[in-house]
């Protein structure tokens, strides 16, 4: 009896280790740190408000700036094979933004998306292997657009189902059932003696 309880304990812990053959949706954890790179284009005759830009055709400012806005979001990822796994998902969390320039402040909105894309282990670890992000900029003052241009760490954890949670309870319920069963034979075999 002790045997096929310890064959579903190891059995619920295999599903969730193991990548499925078939086509597979689930949800996740990101977590991403990095640096954005940020080109904002003026446009001509711009001297009342920016003085550099004066009497040029176009004025780009460029620079770039840590991101931490992407933290622990949960996301839905898909995969056709069980092992590579890509993710997409709407840049909310830095989509107003300001620049500071020559002594004035000029406000702006963001449009961006992140994909994610990671390769899942045998042993149900995920390892994130790319990172795209693109974003454009509207302002009352200029266009432009952000990117991501280097990236400091990238995570996927995913979240397992119901179904894998009840599964994994069940084998651990097997495995304290086993255990105690085990103590009260070794406690009454020491009493025989």
């Amino acid at each position: 009896m002790h045997k096929i309880f310890l064959a579903a304990a190891a059995a619920s812990v295999a599903a969730w280790a193991q990548p499925a053959s078939a086509t597979q949706t689930l949800q996740g954890h990101v977590s991403i740190t990095g640096t954005i790179g940020r080109s904002l284009n003026f446009d001509d005759d711009q001297s009342s408000w920016l003085p550099s830009c004066a009497g040029e055709t176009t004025c780009t400012y460029s620079d770039t700036y840590p991101v931490f806005t992407v933290f622990n979001v949960l996301v839905q990822a898909t995969s056709v094979d069980g092992v590579n796994f890509t993710m997409s998902f709407d840049d909310d969390y830095c989509c107003q933004g300001s620049v500071s320039l020559e002594g004035q402040v000029y406000p702006y909105i963001t449009d961006g998306t992140w994909i994610v894309s990671a390769l899942r282990s045998p042993n149900g670890e995920f390892q994130v292997d790319d990172v795209q992000f693109s974003s454009s900029v509207t302002s009352d003052n200029f266009t432009g657009a952000l990117q991501l241009v280097s990236l400091s760490s990238a995570s996927f954890v995913a979240v397992p189902e119901p179904s894998t949670w009840a599964m994994m309870l069940l084998g651990f319920v097997a495995i304290g059932f086993q255990v105690r069963r085990m103590r009260n034979s070794a406690s009454v075999a020491y009493r025989v003696i």
